[in-house]
């Protein structure tokens, strides 16, 4: 296990957090401790939104047929169900319809057909669109508007629509809000207009800050920081409250508050297992959960009778528990197929896993950023899954590990080989498009660039200490800081040297999750039989050193410091000489 500190930080438990949180790039300390309506930015700073308010407003009076188009992930189920909801709030008969994506495609490319068909008189793309011109000048052409509020960057702003983008906007500071956000930013002008008085749009600031986390948003600009805050605590809409409250035992288990950890890891990966995996049945079930939630439907759980009814924000909850566990099968499958693959075409030989998929292989487009994760961690190499389009295009999603030593942004490492089309996306986890006929010229590329001792994980950690050390004061406040962590501001992490594994003991039903006691600190990794197998045997004298987390566990009214285990070497006395 190879690990280094990141950079030197003071061990003094009174400041260690906002240490830590400058290391990570926070700027204004008092801002993101303390997260506050102050740090809001101006609405207008926005372009166009003025504009875009106006005409949207001119709709409505009109009682326009306008059209929302649900963008195929979290961000876009709330960024449309937000002024969805606004929308009806004043306008309550206003003529609303939704369409949504059978696939993963965003804005208007795979439905464009579609929606031409219909003469909408107004087209609202939340959450996608920026690069749509194409798009938006056929359907000018048919005399239908189109409106677009989104985040994703583009060189300039397309034509035939009124488009709101933070990253396009040069005025306006923000650049990590999401489409949600940047639909709430315009509610905010709609405020002005219908309601002065009694500002209506903070009322949907929970799917503002759920949206935000799923979308993997960083929260260290104070806005974007208030947001998240702010929203976590007034849960309003009643589809959201549903999921929390089917996730409870593992949303509560440790604080009874929420925060972006909590929601990244248990409320968002439902939802995008309904997007990956649902049908569009289950799909529009699952929009419809979030404006209308306490409609009656016929309940479809087991045992059900004809006439047995269910709120729709309890029966979609249900059925995103059960996508995820059918996406979770269906990935197994295509992990298995996969795996197969790799070893008889010998593709660990190169530095780079590059793995092709093909029809018959019946594996969903959606998972394939899944799988490719699960590749990086057991084969230790930059993982490429697509598929090969009839232009001749090689096409899908790759995933890295920034603790890869010559590697550590996988992104720039392929936009550097001078082989791609494009990637797009994030530095260890995008989409990315590549001619076919150069994918062995990247290959190439890979094997001789990173050496052999390249790909080994580095960790970089927060904090080195001795066993022996007194770092319980310090750990108690890193892990009581649990909502200060998100995207971008990582939780800190700590490697313990030498620790004697004179006191373990084996928990659960399996005995598969080991403790280690050392002092007034315990050390925990949890389901791996493996592992507690091996610590159970160790000899006497035996050390162990660690990389994990601090955590606080209460029992019985009282708290003691743990670290859980994340990686580990062990020193085995019997191989001493």
């Amino acid at each position: 296990m190879k690990y280094r500190q990141s950079q030197y930080l003071s061990k003094d438990a009174n400041t260690c957090v906002a240490e830590i949180l400058r290391a990570r790039g926070v700027e204004n300390i008092e801002a993101y401790m303390r997260p506050s309506q102050e740090y809001e930015n101006d609405s207008m700073l926005l372009d166009n939104v003025q504009e875009s308010a106006g005409r949207l407003i001119w709709h409505l009076n009109k009682n326009s047929s306008i059209l929302f188009v649900v963008d195929p992930d979290n961000d876009g189920f709330a960024s449309s169900a937000i002024l969805w909801l606004y929308i009806k709030d004043f306008f309550p008969d206003a003529n609303l319809k939704y369409i949504c994506h059978e696939h993963k495609a965003h804005g208007l490319e795979d439905i464009i057909d579609e929606v031409e068909q219909y003469g909408f008189d107004l087209i609202c793309l939340p959450d996608a669109g920026s690069g749509d011109t194409e798009y938006f000048k056929r359907l000018d052409e048919l005399g239908t508007e189109c409106m677009v509020w989104d985040h994703h960057a583009f060189d300039s702003y397309p034509t035939h629509c009124i488009c709101v983008n933070n990253q396009l906007s040069e005025h306006y500071p923000n650049k990590s809000l999401c489409g949600a956000g940047v639909v709430y930013k315009f509610c905010q002008v709609l405020d002005k207009i219908l309601c002065p008085q009694n500002p209506r749009s903070s009322y949907y600031l929970d799917l503002v800050a759920m949206a935000e986390i799923a979308d993997c948003m960083s929260p260290a600009d104070p806005e974007t920081r208030y947001y998240i805050s702010k929203g976590l605590t007034q849960i309003n809409n009643g589809f959201f409250k549903q999921l929390i409250e089917q996730q409870s035992y593992s949303l509560f288990k440790t604080s009874n508050t929420l925060n972006y950890i909590k929601i990244a890891f248990y409320i968002a990966p439902l939802i995008n297992a309904m997007v990956r995996v649902g049908t569009m049945e289950e799909k529009r079930q699952m929009f419809q959960a979030f404006i209308e939630p306490d409609t009656m439907i016929q309940s479809t759980k087991r045992g059900a009778k004809a006439g047995d009814m269910v709120r729709i924000c309890e029966e979609v909850a249900r059925k995103a528990t059960n996508a995820k566990a059918r996406q979770n099968r269906i990935k197994d499958k295509a992990t298995e197929l996969l795996e197969g693959r790799i070893q008889k075409e010998g593709l660990l030989d190169n530095k780079i896993l590059v793995i092709e998929v093909y029809d018959e292989d019946d594996i969903p487009q959606e998972l394939r950023g899944l799988i490719a994760a699960q590749f990086v961690n057991k084969y230790h190499r930059p993982t490429m899954i697509g598929k090969t389009n009839e232009e001749g295009f090689f096409r899908g999603s790759i995933r890295g590990n920034d603790s890869f030593e010559e590697v550590p942004d996988f992104k720039k490492f392929l936009e550097n080989s001078g082989c791609m089309e494009g990637v797009y996306g994030h530095k260890n986890a995008a989409g990315y498009s590549i001619p076919y006929n150069r994918i062995s010229n990247l290959i190439s590329y890979a094997n001789t660039t990173i050496s052999d001792q390249g790909l080994e994980n580095v960790y970089d950690v927060d904090y080195i200490f001795k066993a022996n050390e007194n770092f319980t004061q310090l750990g108690f406040e890193l892990a009581a800081a649990e909502d200060f962590w998100g995207n971008e501001i990582k939780e800190p992490t700590v490697v313990i040297e030498d620790i004697p594994m004179s006191s373990v003991a084996l928990m659960g039903e399996n005995k598969d999750t080991t403790k280690i006691i050392n002092g007034s600190v315990s050390y925990l990794r949890f389901k791996d039989a493996d592992f507690a197998q091996l610590a159970s045997q160790v000899s006497s004298g035996s050390t162990i050193t660690v990389y994990g987390k601090f955590n606080i566990n209460v029992w019985a009214g009282k708290k003691s410091l743990q670290v859980f285990i994340d990686d580990y070497e062990i020193k085995d006395s019997k191989f001493d000489f």
